[in-house]
Formats: C-alpha cells, sequence, structure tokens
C-alpha cells in the first residue's frame, strides 16, 4: 500500500500538480461580503483580487472543517492505512488542529500523520 498525501488550499499547488501526484487538495472556506466560496473549486485569484481589491468586499478565511477532512480520511483510508497530512502553520490558522481531531476519529483503523508546515517546530 501507498502512502497518501493530503494538504489544504494553502499550499497553492500549480494547476494540474495536484492531479498528477495524486494529492488531496482541501479548499478553504473563503467569505467575501455575504457570500462564502471555496478556494480554488469556486473562487480563483482573479475573482477573489476583483472583489476584494477592486469592489473594496470585506473577507476572511476558515480552515476545511473537521467533518471535511475525517471524510477525505475515510475515503483515502479505502486505499492506505497511511496517509501524511501537510498543512499552513498552526501560528497561522487552526488547520492542524482540524485535521488532528478528525485523524483521531480513524485511530486504530488508520496511522495519519500531521505535518505543521511552520519550519520552525
Amino acid at each position: 500500500m501507498s502512502v497518501r498525501i493530503v494538504t489544504d488550499s494553502s499550499a497553492y499547488l500549480q494547476p494540474g500538480i495536484a492531479k498528477e501526484l495524486d494529492i488531496v487538495v482541501l479548499p478553504f472556506h473563503v467569505r467575501i461580503g455575504d457570500r462564502e466560496y471555496l478556494d480554488g473549486i469556486d473562487l480563483d485569484e482573479e475573482t477573489f483580487n476583483h472583489l476584494v481589491y477592486e469592489k473594496g468586499k470585506p473577507s476572511s478565511t476558515s480552515p476545511p472543517t473537521v467533518q471535511e477532512f475525517h471524510r477525505a480520511y475515510e475515503q483515502l483510508n479505502a486505499e492506505t492505512s497511511q496517509i501524511v497530512s501537510i498543512h499552513i502553520s498552526g501560528t497561522l490558522s487552526e488547520t492542524c488542529n482540524q485535521a488532528e481531531e478528525a485523524a483521531g476519529l480513524l485511530l486504530g483503523r488508520c496511522q495519519i500523520e500531521v505535518i505543521d508546515s511552520d519550519l520552525g517546530q
């Protein structure tokens, strides 16, 4: 069995690279004004820049939810028992905490290593 890799959309992988390397990318939730988008799914850089910088709409982000991580891990667990999940620094986001909580739900069924990308840790 092979090791599968999970990351989040803050990794900003070049188009096609995630598919080519079979990396699962979970999107951040981006709120712009009163609408929520999924980063890289229904929101691209051009649209973000237009809405936030040209139109002046306020924006905020939130990481993938525990449920989204759990769903991704469960799907991958059908193929493998080893997952490496690499995410944006815990000093910047709650992403690693969400991933750790979801990984705990598969304890004993799948080995999931959550890695905080902060190289200072």
